[in-house]
C-alpha cells in the first residue's frame, strides 16, 4: 500500500477533523508505518500510511444524479 492509499484518504475526519490531518500529531492506537513522500526534487517529508486507526469514519459513498 502506498502513502496515497492511507486510509486517511476514504475517513470522514480527513481535512483538520483529527489531531493527524490538523497538525500531523499522530494519533493513540492507530496502527501506521512510517513512510517519507516526495515533496519537491531532492527534498522529502516524513509521513505515515495509516493501515488502522481508532477515529476512522468511512466516508459515504453519495450516487451522483445527472
Amino acid at each position: 500500500m502506498a502513502v496515497s492509499e492511507t486510509i486517511c484518504w476514504r475517513c470522514q475526519n480527513a481535512c483538520g477533523r483529527c489531531s493527524w490531518s490538523k497538525n500531523f500529531t499522530p494519533i493513540e492506537g492507530w496502527v501506521a508505518e512510517r513512510k517519507d513522500v516526495k515533496i519537491a526534487i531532492g527534498e522529502y517529508a516524513e509521513s505515515y500510511e495509516v493501515i488502522t486507526c481508532p477515529l476512522f469514519k468511512e466516508d459515504e459513498v453519495k450516487d451522483e444524479i445527472d
